[in-house]
């Protein structure tokens, strides 16, 4: 009988914790304000289609999203195929070429150029079924959108165009984190340009303009909608700050020891020793490098958990393996289990700490980790978790 290897590395993702923190970022919102759940990036590396399972009602949940933000057209369609009936929409820039394709599995695309729009018009009446259209304005990002003073009059032309119906308009916040007069700039901008079209009769239903930390630290920007990403997954965008509800990072990736040895004092470890023990030490090898994610800035910098410490992670981190010093305290041996992110029992490396030890952001690590890298889901909190808030 062949029986399935276990696997060296896996991470759990507690469908359960992010549920909870929908609940939580919903207590800051207005009845009437929708939340946009933000799942591009194979939802920010904790799972595409298990996190909108989660989240849009199916398999007898509760249904805690009012439509789901993607980066792309292959993200729409891959949940439509799921079963996925929220609104998606792309908050990405599509190519005309991708208009039937958006109509034909009634997503919502963003648009910001007349090409565009143009094929999508065409593509509604060939499909006999109206479009809708989110807006992307420009109020200060300089990445893409229409620069919100010349935003009206292309507003008012998509309006004119058969087949398209204008559900949306939209803004990002560039500096939401760092910068509160450069943000309420953009806030205003946003804010005058809603009004010079409502003034007209262009009444647009769903106007959003926040992210996660618009929605955790600018109430002025919750509008008729909010985009949530990072804070759904439990992680605070701005680094040593107390969110107004407590958030609960889903995520923990671990792995086995694959090697462990006693080695004497000024023992090089790894590629260019860049390391050499301090004393008579012993180094535990991890099947986890660079390849599947970890990044390679932690060398000698990071750390992760085994046997209940923290161990440093020594030497330079390898395309598939990376080392640590274990403490004498508490000998290691192959097959134990390592924490690499997340919790395990009462001490937990955050997604910000590995990011600041790398020189990155916790965005950066949490996509990072390679979608080989196999994914276990608990859809109820069975882990042991530290909320943010009382965590700072």
């Amino acid at each position: 009988m062949v029986t399935q290897p276990l696997p060296s590395t896996w991470v759990d993702v507690d469908l359960g914790a992010i549920q909870q923190n929908v609940r939580q970022l919903r207590r800051l919102l207005r009845p009437t304000t929708q939340l946009m759940a933000v799942i591009k990036a194979n939802a920010y590396g904790h799972g595409l289609l298990h996190v909108a399972e989660a989240l849009s009602g199916a398999s007898g949940q509760p249904r805690l999203a009012d439509a789901f933000g993607v980066a792309a057209l292959t993200e729409g369609i891959a949940l439509r195929n799921h079963g996925v009936t929220l609104p998606i929409v792309i908050l990405g820039p599509i190519a005309p070429s991708e208009a039937s394709l958006v109509a034909h599995h009634g997503l919502t695309p963003t648009v910001c150029t007349r090409p565009v729009a143009l094929a999508l018009a065409r593509a509604a009446q060939r499909a006999k079924e109206p479009v809708r259209v989110h807006v992307k304005v420009d109020t200060g990002m300089g990445r893409y959108g229409v620069w919100h003073t010349e935003a009206p009059a292309f507003i008012h032309w998509v309006r004119r165009q058969p087949g398209l119906l204008m559900e949306g308009l939209y803004t990002h916040l560039a500096s939401a984190v760092q910068d509160r007069a450069v943000t309420a700039q953009q806030l205003a901008r946003f804010q005058q340009l809603a009004a010079r079209l409502e003034r007209v009769g262009c009444y647009v239903p769903l106007k959003h303009a926040a992210n996660s930390m618009g929605l955790l630290g600018y109430e002025e920007s919750h509008w008729d909608m909010v985009r949530v990403g990072l804070a759904l997954y439990g992680l605070c965008p701005k680094a040593g700050w107390r969110p107004p509800v407590p958030l609960t990072p889903a995520l923990r990736w671990q792995a086995r020891v694959g090697f462990v040895k006693t080695v004497p004092a000024g023992r090089a470890i790894s590629y260019g020793g860049t390391y050499r023990t301090p004393r008579r030490t012993q180094v535990a090898t991890i099947p986890v490098g660079y390849a599947l994610g970890y990044p390679l800035r932690g060398s000698n910098r990071a750390e992760v958990l085994i046997r209940s410490r923290r161990a440093p992670v020594v030497g330079r981190v390898t395309m598939d393996h990376l080392m640590i010093e274990c403490s004498p305290r508490a000998p290691v041996r192959a097959g134990d289990t390592v924490t690499l992110l997340g919790g395990a029992g009462r001490l937990r490396i955050r997604a910000e700490e590995l990011a600041r030890w790398a020189g990155t952001i916790a965005y950066d690590i949490l996509c990072g980790i390679n979608p080989a890298v196999p994914r276990r889901y608990l859809s109820i909190p069975l882990l042991r978790h530290t909320p943010l808030a009382t965590a700072l």
